[in-house]
């Protein structure tokens, strides 16, 4: 697993094991318990030396192991960091069900808004569906795309600089709210747009993302 991938992970709040590994680019591999990870820095708790903060630029990989045990003080990412808005709901049972155990209605619809989109779009998983911390909505990460559901929304994807753009704006949990519309190209046929609930983010070649609320 890529870092980047390893950050998206760490900031939703995916339930991470504690057989994680961390490789530097040196070479040199610690295992122990991933802590925290922004777009500057890691934080690990190694076996043998203990907690180390690592920048970014010096990590080549994280790979976590398969118990999805979960901890207190990981997977919740970094407050003010690049992905405030969610924290790990799945502790106890399945990521994607309910606590009765039966396949919740959210799943289903980021699942199915994935299949609709193509793998070829959305990328491979590299989360879980995860709860935000709004308690309100589910999310759940891809290489390439992140889809957000909320009941009175539904399941609308958000990916490259327009993804970026609302993570730097705090998220769903931030003043925009939950996408509204996947990205889709404006009237001039150069601009991007994704609608949210209290704004748009648009892209486009000549200035970038931008954010505009209503």
């Amino acid at each position: 697993m890529n870092i980047r991938s390893a950050i998206y992970l760490l900031a939703i709040g995916a339930a991470i094991s504690p057989a994680d590994t961390i490789t530097l680019r040196d070479g040199t591999r610690h295992t122990g318990v991933l802590v925290s990870a922004n777009r500057n820095r890691v934080i690990f708790n190694t076996d043998a030396e203990g907690r180390r903060n690592f920048t970014v630029s010096t990590v080549r990989t994280i790979e976590f192991g398969a118990n999805n045990s979960g901890s207190a003080d990981r997977g919740r990412g970094e407050r003010g960091g690049a992905f405030p808005d969610m924290r790990d709901d799945s502790r106890g049972r399945q990521p994607g069900y309910d606590v009765r155990g039966s396949q919740a209605a959210y799943d289903n619809d980021i699942a199915r808004r994935a299949t609709e989109l193509g793998r070829n779009f959305v990328g491979a998983p590299v989360s879980p569906e995860i709860v935000v911390e709004d308690g309100r909505g589910r999310v759940r990460v891809y290489d390439q795309a992140t889809i957000y559901w909320s009941p009175e929304t539904g399941a609308h994807e958000v990916h490259g600089s327009i993804r970026d753009e609302f993570l730097k704006a705090g998220g769903v949990t931030g003043r925009l709210g939950y996408p509204t519309s996947d990205e889709q190209a404006a009237s001039d046929g150069r601009t991007r747009v994704v609608n949210f609930e209290r704004g748009t983010i648009t892209w486009s070649p000549a200035v970038g993302a931008r954010v505009q609320y209503r």
